[in-house]
C-alpha cells in the first residue's frame, strides 16, 4: 500500500537544521533554523568537543513556494556544523505590535555564552523580532534559571518549545527541565 500513496509535496528545501515551525490559519508557514554556529569564538562544548559560535540561526518565512529568511541569530556548532543549538520554535507574536517570537537555545550554564563574546547575548532568551528585523529580549531565560532553578537540578538552559497564548508565551526549557510563563512584559 505505500508504494500507491502519493509522493510529499516539498514545501521548502535549503533549510539549515529547521526545528520549530508555525503555521497560522491562513498565513505563511514560519521556520526556526538552529543554523551551523561559525568562525568563532569556539570553546568547549556542553558535550565536550569545542563549538563555535555565528550568525547563521535564523527565521524564515515560506509563502507560495517562496523562502523568505527573516533575521539572522546566534547559533552553535562543532566544528563541522554538527550538533547545532539556536532558534528553536517560532510563532506570530499577534498582540503588542505583532511581529513574530521565537526561542534561542543555549544548552549549557548561562555563563556558558559569555565565552561567545557579544555574538552570544541572545543564546538562553526568549525574543521578539518586529516587522523591520529588530530583535528584543522579552525574557533571559538562562538567567531565570541561574536564579530561580525551577526543577532543582544542575543549572543549565535551553529554551526549546514555545506555545503563544494572548499576551503570553509558554516555553519549555529543555535544560531546566521546566515550563515556563512568560508575559509580553518580560515577566516568568
Amino acid at each position: 500500500a505505500a508504494t500507491s500513496d502519493p509522493a510529499p509535496d516539498v514545501v521548502a528545501s535549503g533549510l539549515l537544521n529547521p526545528r520549530g515551525i508555525f503555521v497560522g490559519d491562513d498565513g505563511p508557514i514560519l521556520v526556526a533554523e538552529a543554523g551551523k554556529g561559525g568562525e568563532g569564538p569556539c570553546q568547549p562544548g556542553p558535550e565536550g568537543g569545542p563549538v563555535c559560535v555565528g550568525l547563521t540561526g535564523r527565521l524564515a518565512r515560506i509563502a507560495g513556494g517562496d523562502l523568505d529568511r527573516l533575521v539572522r541569530l546566534p547559533s552553535h556548532a562543532g566544528e563541522d556544523g554538527s550538533a547545532a543549538l539556536g532558534p528553536h520554535d517560532v510563532a506570530l507574536a499577534g498582540e503588542n505590535g505583532g511581529g513574530i517570537v521565537a526561542t534561542v537555545g543555549l544548552g549549557g550554564d548561562p555563563g556558558f555564552r559569555d565565552g561567545f563574546g557579544p555574538k552570544g547575548r541572545l543564546f538562553g532568551t526568549l525574543v521578539r523580532v518586529s516587522h523591520s528585523g529588530d530583535v528584543r529580549v522579552i525574557a533571559d531565560l538562562a538567567a531565570y534559571e541561574a536564579a530561580v532553578n525551577p526543577a532543582g537540578d544542575i543549572v543549565d538552559s535551553n529554551p526549546f518549545g514555545l506555545l503563544r497564548r494572548e499576551e503570553r508565551s509558554i516555553v519549555t526549557d529543555a535544560g531546566g527541565n521546566s515550563l515556563l510563563g512568560v508575559t509580553d512584559g518580560g515577566r516568568v
